[in-house]
């Protein structure tokens, strides 16, 4: 009876300790098809990658306003989402919130995520100042919001032109079928629903002209334009003046602070890693986080993990 104990405790020696259990955290990553859905892949790629002990996994919202519900409630740890509507929510300043979301934490900035209204390129459509009448589409209030504000510098209003909303694979469906005449999407810095969608058959992206730029940037100072690059899609010959958002990645104001600054720590320092991943990964970065900070564009408190970081940093002072 001896001799069978001691082989039983040598075996369970034996046998390898079981490992620690992953911290498991999700992250929202924008409407499927959107910019913010192929960037939050990419990060969620990067952050099991390189940060040791997370499982982090990728859930996709319906827009940036889902996106900030999610995250207050602690459904989300960290979602990439729009800094104007983070801003509204935290308020509960905009339709679109029904109270104030006030769990929301501010982590770090990233990329500017240019939106597009996309015609096909025989379309008589050519200008902002030609949606008057036509039927266009938009993914969320956050999207449809700017597509009204870019009529408005044209000096259209929202009931000139007939409003639906849809989702992107619904909008590329729409435009095939000719049932909606302007999808307005998110294209900056690259959407591969988009770029499917120029290879089936030639598109044109309306950019703002002339001044038109400047007035949009005086009249939203929430949001910026931005250029597309030539050549980020077929048949786009010279950089395209586009309307953007700019972006916030927010956190649970519960999630663990030692947790969110090894996130931030790990997007900056694997920023290469993750720009090969999407070119928009390029684009996390210090310097972004200190213009937002500089430009007084943080739309809610810091999260007390990312505090620490930008105060290492020196961008918070």
């Amino acid at each position: 009876m001896r001799k069978l104990t001691l082989l039983a405790l040598a075996a369970a020696l034996a046998m390898p300790a079981p490992a620690a259990a992953a911290t498991r955290i999700s992250v929202g990553t924008g409407t499927t098809g959107g910019v913010y859905y192929f960037v939050g892949t990419a990060m969620t790629k990067i952050l099991n990658q390189y940060l040791p002990g997370v499982s982090a996994t990728p859930e996709p919202v319906t827009g940036s306003a889902h996106a900030t519900k999610l995250t207050h409630s602690g459904d989300l740890t960290i979602a990439l989402a729009e800094l104007a509507t983070v801003y509204h929510g935290y308020r509960g300043s905009r339709r679109d919130f029904d109270k104030k979301y006030e769990n929301v934490r501010f982590v770090m900035a990233g990329m500017d995520n240019g939106q597009g209204a996309i015609v096909w390129a025989d379309s008589p459509v050519r200008s902002y100042a030609d949606l008057k009448g036509k039927r266009v589409a938009a993914n969320s209030p956050a999207s449809r919001a700017m597509l009204v504000a870019a009529m408005e510098v044209y000096g259209l209003k929202e009931s000139d032109a007939q409003h639906k909303t849809l989702s992107y694979p619904e909008m590329v469906s729409a435009m095939k079928d000719g049932s909606v005449d302007v999808g307005f999407f998110s294209i900056g810095p690259r959407n591969a629903t988009v770029m499917e969608l120029a290879t089936s058959r030639p598109i044109r992206i309306l950019a703002f002209d002339g001044p038109k730029e400047q007035d949009f940037n005086k009249a939203y100072p929430f949001w910026t334009a931005v250029p597309l690059k030539a050549g980020t899609y077929p048949g786009q010959d010279r950089d395209l003046p586009l309307p953007a958002f700019y972006t916030a990645v927010i956190a649970s104001k519960d999630a663990d602070a030692a947790l969110v600054y090894a996130i931030v720590k790990t997007l900056i320092e694997r920023g290469k890693e993750f720009g090969e991943l999407h070119p928009a990964g390029k684009e996390f970065t210090v310097e972004k986080t200190r213009f937002a900070t500089e430009r007084n564009l943080v739309p809610v408190p810091w999260h007390p993990g990312a505090e620490r970081y930008w105060r290492e940093k020196g961008v918070i002072k």
